[in-house]
């Protein structure tokens, strides 16, 4: 079998470098490292096979992303039609010598919430024809805009070590299951809506208390335009030094991208805030026009002063400078806000009746009780319903 160069680190990949090693050798051994590989498949091998070959970050991919294929484009289609062949060998008959037919997934292709609609789309192709070579040129398109590595095979992600990791489970949190807060998500989805059909990137701070549902709405947002072909990507604190990395990593023509910063805490030391503005505002780097950052607070001087601070101490003064001055560059700042009594009781009221069918008469006073030592917010209410729910279903 000829060798892969472009699509070399496929010979490292779990489920394709052991078939290619047995296309290649058909031994025992070989067979017994497969079947290994496929009986934890649930889906066909054809499909599986596609989307490592989607998900990829071998040279080619990186050439197709960064259109730099032009003579390229030949040897594109070789590999590819190296991989497509091998990806549609008739296994379960080949390991039938081995004792291992049965180890072949016979499972149709299985989509699941993790993947990119791009990507679900090309893949069921690939695993319908056995002649990847004539996918050259959709594959070079689908790299330019959709990217490489997980970023092409994931909705959402997050950043470790520095490094880009496609999260297999995403939370799938939907506007439907939110209540109340109506009036700021059709202000973030108007923004968001503009950002997926081609818009400007308009960088959002959401700041407030604990619980008041920041992080959730901007997962539902996520989530709701998701089919537009909208990633996003959670980066802890403790990754912010890595964002000019993450940002030349997700650099393209597509997918527009969401960078999210979840509970902004500046470290003194570090100055980490630093390294945020300098990625808002573009350094020497060009800021790329795919990337939106979004980032939540539980820390209201952001953006407020306080009396109590020390007007006399020039290094705190400016310290709190820099922490205004980065909240200034972003475009749009939400604040969330504890929930009134009554608004509290709409909410939990509203999550109760979803999950039983009725409110029952008890529930206003138990969500009072309970309100008292969690607090009047979101994730109080929702708190409160799962505990009402689960004992009321017990009884």
């Amino acid at each position: 079998m000829d060798a892969l160069i472009g699509y070399a680190p496929l010979y490292d990949d779990p489920l394709v470098g052991p078939l290619l090693a047995y296309v290649d050798d058909p031994s025992e051994v070989a067979a017994r490292r497969l079947g290994g590989a496929l009986v934890t498949l649930g889906t066909s091998v054809p499909f599986a096979v596609a989307l490592r070959v989607l998900g990829a970050s071998g040279p080619l991919p990186e050439a197709a992303r960064g259109g730099l294929l032009g003579r390229r484009g030949r040897v594109l289609s070789r590999e590819l039609g190296i991989l497509g062949r091998v990806a549609h060998e008739p296994l379960r008959a080949a390991l039938d010598a081995h004792g291992l037919g049965d180890y072949v997934p016979d499972d149709p292709p299985a989509p699941s919430a993790a993947l990119p609609a791009a990507t679900v789309g090309i893949a069921m192709r690939m695993a319908e024809s056995r002649d990847w070579a004539g996918f050259a040129g959709e594959i070079t398109g689908f790299h330019r805009h959709e990217g490489i590595g997980p970023l092409a095979t994931h909705r959402a992600l997050r950043v470790v070590d520095g490094e880009l990791y496609g999260i297999e489970h995403p939370d799938m949190v939907l506007e439907s299951d939110l209540v109340g807060g109506t009036d700021v998500r059709e202000r973030l989805a108007e923004t968001l809506r503009a950002f997926v059909t081609g818009g400007p990137a308009v960088d959002v701070l959401l700041y407030g208390p604990p619980g008041t549902g920041k992080s959730t709405t901007v997962h539902a947002l996520a989530a709701a335009f998701a089919d537009d072909g909208l990633r996003l990507v959670q980066i802890d604190r403790r990754e912010m030094s890595h964002l000019s990395a993450v940002m030349e990593a997700l650099r393209g023509e597509g997918p527009r991208t969401v960078i999210v910063l979840d509970d902004l805490v500046f470290d003194e030391n570090e100055r980490s805030d630093r390294a945020l503005r300098a990625m808002l505002e573009g350094d020497a780097s060009r800021r790329p026009a795919n990337l939106a950052v979004w980032a939540t607070s539980n820390r209201m001087r952001l953006i407020h002063e306080t009396r109590t601070e020390r007007e006399d101490d020039v290094e705190e003064h400016l310290g709190r400078g820099e922490r205004s001055a980065l909240a200034s560059r972003c475009g749009l700042r939400i604040g969330f806000g504890f929930l009134t009594v009554e608004g509290f009781l709409d909410v939990a009221r509203a999550l109760v009746r979803r999950r039983l069918g009725t409110v029952p008469a008890d529930v206003d006073a138990g969500a009072r009780r309970f309100a008292v030592d969690r607090g009047l917010t979101p994730r109080a209410a929702r708190q409160f319903a799962d505990l009402y729910v689960g004992v009321t279903g017990t009884r």
